[in-house]
Protein backbone atom coordinates (compact mmCIF):
# COMPACT_ATOMS: atom_id res chain seq x y z
CA UNK A 1 0.00 0.00 0.00
CA UNK A 2 1.30 3.28 -0.64
CA UNK A 3 1.80 6.54 1.68
CA UNK A 4 -1.68 8.54 2.09
CA UNK A 5 -2.90 11.66 1.16
CA UNK A 6 -3.68 15.10 2.65
CA UNK A 7 -7.20 15.91 3.70
CA UNK A 8 -8.35 19.51 3.99
CA UNK A 9 -11.78 21.22 4.38
CA UNK A 10 -13.61 22.77 1.30
CA UNK A 11 -13.76 26.75 2.26
CA UNK A 12 -12.58 29.24 0.49
CA UNK A 13 -9.61 29.38 2.65
CA UNK A 14 -9.08 25.93 1.71
CA UNK A 15 -8.95 26.67 -1.71
CA UNK A 16 -5.66 28.99 -1.23
CA UNK A 17 -4.21 26.12 0.45
CA UNK A 18 -5.04 23.60 -2.45
CA UNK A 19 -3.09 25.38 -5.00
CA UNK A 20 -0.10 26.47 -2.45
CA UNK A 21 0.44 22.70 -1.95
CA UNK A 22 1.97 21.65 -4.96
CA UNK A 23 0.85 17.85 -3.85
CA UNK A 24 -2.27 16.03 -4.14
CA UNK A 25 -5.36 16.45 -1.78
CA UNK A 26 -8.33 14.90 -0.51
CA UNK A 27 -11.26 16.83 0.31
CA UNK A 28 -13.91 15.11 1.90
CA UNK A 29 -17.26 16.15 1.30
CA UNK A 30 -16.42 18.62 -1.39
CA UNK A 31 -19.49 18.47 -3.87
CA UNK A 32 -21.50 16.36 -1.06
CA UNK A 33 -24.60 18.73 -1.40
CA UNK A 34 -24.37 18.21 -5.50
CA UNK A 35 -27.91 16.91 -6.79
CA UNK A 36 -25.92 14.87 -9.29
CA UNK A 37 -24.52 12.76 -5.98
CA UNK A 38 -28.06 12.06 -4.42
CA UNK A 39 -29.67 11.16 -8.38
CA UNK A 40 -26.89 9.78 -10.54
CA UNK A 41 -27.73 6.43 -11.26
CA UNK A 42 -26.77 4.72 -14.84
CA UNK A 43 -30.23 4.65 -15.21
CA UNK A 44 -31.11 7.89 -14.50
CA UNK A 45 -28.59 9.46 -17.03
CA UNK A 46 -30.14 6.48 -19.13
CA UNK A 47 -33.55 8.52 -18.92
CA UNK A 48 -32.00 12.28 -19.19
CA UNK A 49 -29.61 10.87 -22.12
CA UNK A 50 -30.79 7.85 -24.01
CA UNK A 51 -30.62 9.18 -27.46
CA UNK A 52 -27.77 11.42 -27.01
CA UNK A 53 -24.45 10.33 -28.85
CA UNK A 54 -21.20 10.34 -27.19
CA UNK A 55 -17.59 8.80 -27.82
CA UNK A 56 -17.28 5.37 -26.13
CA UNK A 57 -13.82 3.94 -25.04
CA UNK A 58 -13.38 0.34 -25.96
CA UNK A 59 -10.83 -1.79 -23.78
CA UNK A 60 -9.97 -5.43 -24.48
CA UNK A 61 -10.67 -7.22 -21.58
CA UNK A 62 -8.70 -10.38 -22.51
CA UNK A 63 -5.56 -8.88 -23.39
CA UNK A 64 -5.46 -6.38 -20.32
CA UNK A 65 -4.53 -3.71 -22.37
CA UNK A 66 -4.77 -0.06 -21.32
CA UNK A 67 -5.03 1.00 -24.57
CA UNK A 68 -8.66 1.42 -26.28
CA UNK A 69 -9.08 -0.55 -28.86
CA UNK A 70 -10.91 1.64 -30.62
CA UNK A 71 -13.42 4.73 -30.19
CA UNK A 72 -17.03 4.41 -31.05
CA UNK A 73 -19.45 6.63 -31.15
CA UNK A 74 -22.93 5.33 -29.89
CA UNK A 75 -26.18 6.57 -28.02
CA UNK A 76 -26.01 6.43 -23.94
CA UNK A 77 -29.16 4.50 -24.41
CA UNK A 78 -26.78 1.90 -26.61
CA UNK A 79 -24.05 2.01 -24.14
CA UNK A 80 -26.77 1.47 -21.29
CA UNK A 81 -27.46 -1.79 -22.88
CA UNK A 82 -23.97 -2.90 -23.90
CA UNK A 83 -22.95 -2.76 -20.29
CA UNK A 84 -25.76 -4.71 -19.05
CA UNK A 85 -24.90 -7.76 -22.20
CA UNK A 86 -22.36 -10.20 -21.25
CA UNK A 87 -19.27 -9.16 -23.10
CA UNK A 88 -14.82 -9.48 -23.33
CA UNK A 89 -15.10 -5.99 -23.50
CA UNK A 90 -14.94 -2.93 -21.18
CA UNK A 91 -16.45 0.39 -22.10
CA UNK A 92 -15.96 3.55 -20.99
CA UNK A 93 -17.32 6.72 -21.54
CA UNK A 94 -14.21 9.28 -20.85
CA UNK A 95 -13.53 13.16 -21.41
CA UNK A 96 -16.81 13.98 -22.50
CA UNK A 97 -17.82 17.64 -22.19
CA UNK A 98 -20.71 18.56 -20.03
CA UNK A 99 -21.59 21.44 -21.20
CA UNK A 100 -21.26 21.30 -24.97
CA UNK A 101 -22.29 17.51 -24.92
CA UNK A 102 -24.96 16.69 -22.63
CA UNK A 103 -25.81 19.60 -21.01
CA UNK A 104 -28.85 18.69 -19.65
CA UNK A 105 -27.68 17.25 -16.65
CA UNK A 106 -25.64 20.43 -16.19
CA UNK A 107 -27.93 21.72 -13.20
CA UNK A 108 -27.35 18.96 -11.50
CA UNK A 109 -23.63 19.95 -10.60
CA UNK A 110 -21.82 23.17 -9.65
CA UNK A 111 -18.28 24.74 -9.98
CA UNK A 112 -16.96 23.60 -6.33
CA UNK A 113 -15.42 26.76 -4.38
CA UNK A 114 -12.00 24.73 -4.16
CA UNK A 115 -11.65 25.94 -8.01
CA UNK A 116 -10.26 29.58 -7.91
CA UNK A 117 -12.82 31.92 -8.94
CA UNK A 118 -10.89 33.62 -11.67
CA UNK A 119 -10.12 30.76 -13.35
CA UNK A 120 -11.99 29.32 -16.44
CA UNK A 121 -12.54 25.22 -15.96
CA UNK A 122 -14.44 22.75 -18.36
CA UNK A 123 -15.97 20.10 -16.54
CA UNK A 124 -16.15 16.34 -17.95
CA UNK A 125 -18.05 12.94 -17.69
CA UNK A 126 -16.56 9.87 -16.79
CA UNK A 127 -18.68 7.00 -16.02
CA UNK A 128 -18.46 3.23 -16.25
CA UNK A 129 -17.91 -0.24 -15.17
CA UNK A 130 -14.35 -1.30 -13.16
CA UNK A 131 -12.79 1.40 -15.06
CA UNK A 132 -9.34 1.47 -15.40
CA UNK A 133 -7.15 4.49 -16.07
CA UNK A 134 -3.46 4.37 -16.70
CA UNK A 135 -0.74 6.30 -15.36
CA UNK A 136 -0.67 9.81 -16.89
CA UNK A 137 0.11 13.17 -15.87
CA UNK A 138 -1.78 16.64 -17.19
CA UNK A 139 0.35 18.40 -19.50
CA UNK A 140 -0.97 21.97 -18.56
CA UNK A 141 -3.68 21.87 -15.96
CA UNK A 142 -4.50 21.36 -12.70
CA UNK A 143 -7.70 18.85 -11.90
CA UNK A 144 -10.24 18.29 -9.34
CA UNK A 145 -11.80 14.55 -9.30
CA UNK A 146 -15.27 14.54 -7.56
CA UNK A 147 -16.86 11.30 -7.06
CA UNK A 148 -20.67 11.23 -7.76
CA UNK A 149 -21.38 7.75 -7.58
CA UNK A 150 -19.53 4.53 -6.78
CA UNK A 151 -16.03 4.28 -5.58
CA UNK A 152 -12.55 4.83 -7.43
CA UNK A 153 -9.42 4.31 -5.85
CA UNK A 154 -6.12 6.07 -6.83
CA UNK A 155 -2.77 5.58 -7.49
CA UNK A 156 -0.38 8.61 -7.71
CA UNK A 157 3.19 9.60 -8.10
CA UNK A 158 5.45 13.12 -7.54
CA UNK A 159 6.74 14.29 -10.70
CA UNK A 160 10.10 13.96 -9.81
CA UNK A 161 9.33 10.20 -10.43
CA UNK A 162 8.81 10.59 -13.84
CA UNK A 163 11.93 8.52 -14.89
CA UNK A 164 10.81 5.66 -12.69
CA UNK A 165 7.34 5.80 -14.58
CA UNK A 166 8.88 4.99 -17.89
CA UNK A 167 6.79 7.69 -20.05
CA UNK A 168 6.47 7.02 -23.38
CA UNK A 169 9.44 8.88 -26.05
CA UNK A 170 8.75 12.61 -25.41
CA UNK A 171 7.81 13.38 -29.16
CA UNK A 172 4.79 10.78 -29.04
CA UNK A 173 1.57 11.50 -28.60
CA UNK A 174 1.27 9.27 -25.47
CA UNK A 175 4.03 11.52 -24.15
CA UNK A 176 2.46 11.85 -21.33
CA UNK A 177 1.39 8.02 -20.46
CA UNK A 178 3.53 5.55 -18.40
CA UNK A 179 4.67 2.23 -20.08
CA UNK A 180 4.62 0.71 -16.60
CA UNK A 181 1.41 -1.64 -15.43
CA UNK A 182 -1.18 -1.17 -12.80
CA UNK A 183 -3.35 -4.10 -13.41
CA UNK A 184 -2.22 -5.83 -10.66
CA UNK A 185 -2.11 -2.91 -8.35
CA UNK A 186 -6.33 -2.23 -9.80
CA UNK A 187 -6.89 -6.58 -9.24
CA UNK A 188 -5.28 -6.97 -5.79
CA UNK A 189 -4.11 -3.95 -4.07
CA UNK A 190 -0.68 -5.29 -4.45
CA UNK A 191 2.62 -2.41 -5.75
CA UNK A 192 5.55 -4.14 -7.76
CA UNK A 193 8.88 -3.23 -7.47
CA UNK A 194 8.95 -0.99 -10.51
CA UNK A 195 5.80 1.03 -8.47
CA UNK A 196 7.43 0.76 -5.54
CA UNK A 197 10.17 2.85 -6.76
CA UNK A 198 7.95 5.76 -7.79
CA UNK A 199 6.75 6.05 -4.08
CA UNK A 200 3.18 5.98 -4.48
CA UNK A 201 0.53 7.72 -2.60
CA UNK A 202 -3.23 5.97 -2.25
CA UNK A 203 -6.70 7.08 -1.85
CA UNK A 204 -9.98 6.06 -2.28
CA UNK A 205 -12.92 8.15 -3.04
CA UNK A 206 -16.37 7.87 -2.06
CA UNK A 207 -19.85 9.54 -2.98
CA UNK A 208 -19.27 13.36 -2.57
CA UNK A 209 -15.30 13.22 -2.06
CA UNK A 210 -13.13 15.31 -4.25
CA UNK A 211 -8.98 14.97 -5.28
CA UNK A 212 -6.97 17.45 -5.96
CA UNK A 213 -4.80 16.75 -8.39
CA UNK A 214 -1.98 19.17 -9.45
CA UNK A 215 -0.33 19.77 -13.33
CA UNK A 216 2.03 16.76 -13.94
CA UNK A 217 1.43 14.54 -10.92
CA UNK A 218 1.33 10.71 -12.03
CA UNK A 219 -2.20 9.14 -11.51
CA UNK A 220 -4.35 6.07 -12.26
CA UNK A 221 -7.95 5.67 -11.38
CA UNK A 222 -9.86 2.06 -10.57
CA UNK A 223 -13.32 2.83 -11.02
CA UNK A 224 -14.85 -0.11 -7.97
CA UNK A 225 -18.62 -1.71 -9.66
CA UNK A 226 -20.34 1.08 -11.21
CA UNK A 227 -18.46 4.71 -11.57
CA UNK A 228 -19.44 8.21 -11.82
CA UNK A 229 -17.55 10.91 -11.85
CA UNK A 230 -16.80 14.85 -13.00
CA UNK A 231 -13.54 16.00 -13.11
CA UNK A 232 -12.64 19.80 -13.42
CA UNK A 233 -9.47 21.43 -15.16
CA UNK A 234 -8.51 24.85 -15.00
CA UNK A 235 -5.18 26.17 -16.85
CA UNK A 236 -1.70 25.80 -14.57
CA UNK A 237 0.51 28.55 -14.37
CA UNK A 238 3.76 28.06 -16.04
CA UNK A 239 4.82 28.40 -12.52
CA UNK A 240 3.26 25.55 -10.95
CA UNK A 241 4.70 23.43 -13.77
CA UNK A 242 7.23 20.55 -12.24
CA UNK A 243 11.15 21.10 -14.19
CA UNK A 244 13.01 19.90 -15.26
CA UNK A 245 10.93 17.33 -15.67
CA UNK A 246 8.04 16.47 -17.36
CA UNK A 247 7.99 20.21 -17.77
CA UNK A 248 10.28 20.24 -20.23
CA UNK A 249 9.30 17.08 -22.31
CA UNK A 250 5.97 18.67 -22.17
CA UNK A 251 6.92 22.07 -24.03
CA UNK A 252 9.60 20.40 -26.47
CA UNK A 253 7.09 17.85 -26.75
CA UNK A 254 3.81 20.28 -28.12
CA UNK A 255 6.21 22.31 -29.97
CA UNK A 256 7.45 19.40 -32.03
CA UNK A 257 4.40 17.62 -32.52
CA UNK A 258 2.96 19.40 -35.27
CA UNK A 259 6.92 18.39 -37.02
CA UNK A 260 6.82 14.87 -36.73
CA UNK A 261 2.95 14.71 -37.15
CA UNK A 262 4.21 16.08 -40.69
CA UNK A 263 6.99 14.34 -40.99
CA UNK A 264 5.03 11.00 -40.66
CA UNK A 265 2.43 11.88 -43.11
CA UNK A 266 4.81 13.52 -45.85
CA UNK A 267 7.76 10.68 -45.95
CA UNK A 268 7.19 7.46 -47.86
CA UNK A 269 10.83 6.61 -48.69
CA UNK A 270 13.21 4.56 -46.43
CA UNK A 271 15.88 7.05 -46.95
CA UNK A 272 14.24 9.97 -46.68
CA UNK A 273 12.73 9.03 -43.12
CA UNK A 274 16.54 7.94 -42.25
CA UNK A 275 18.03 10.86 -43.09
CA UNK A 276 14.84 13.35 -41.48
CA UNK A 277 15.61 10.84 -38.31
CA UNK A 278 19.31 11.88 -38.10
CA UNK A 279 18.43 15.49 -38.98
CA UNK A 280 16.06 15.22 -35.70
CA UNK A 281 18.74 13.56 -33.39
CA UNK A 282 21.54 16.52 -34.54
CA UNK A 283 19.36 19.05 -33.80
CA UNK A 284 18.66 17.73 -30.68
CA UNK A 285 14.99 17.12 -30.64
CA UNK A 286 15.05 13.57 -29.93
CA UNK A 287 18.08 11.40 -28.37
CA UNK A 288 17.08 8.22 -30.52
CA UNK A 289 16.89 8.59 -34.15
CA UNK A 290 16.27 4.85 -35.00
CA UNK A 291 13.61 4.49 -32.51
CA UNK A 292 12.03 7.80 -33.99
CA UNK A 293 13.04 6.31 -37.35
CA UNK A 294 10.98 2.86 -36.42
CA UNK A 295 8.12 4.78 -34.93
CA UNK A 296 7.70 6.87 -38.66
CA UNK A 297 7.83 4.18 -40.25
CA UNK A 298 4.55 2.47 -38.14
CA UNK A 299 2.80 5.44 -38.17
CA UNK A 300 3.02 5.90 -34.59
CA UNK A 301 3.35 9.60 -34.63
Amino acid sequence: MGASIEEMGRTTADARRLLQARAPVLVRGAVKDWRAVSAWSFEYLRDRLASTILEVEAYDVVAARLEPLELRRMTFGDYYARLKSVSTERLFIAETDITRSVPSILNDIEVPELIPTTESSRSLLFCGVDSLTPLHYHEAEHALLCQVRGTKRLLLSSPRKTRVMRPHRWYSLRRNFSRLSVEAWANSGSIGLDLAAAEPLECVLQPGDALFIPVHWWHAARGIDASISVTFFWPAARSHWAFPTPGVRTFWGSKSERLLRLFGRTLSSTRTIRLASCIARWVGIVDDAAALEADLKKGRI
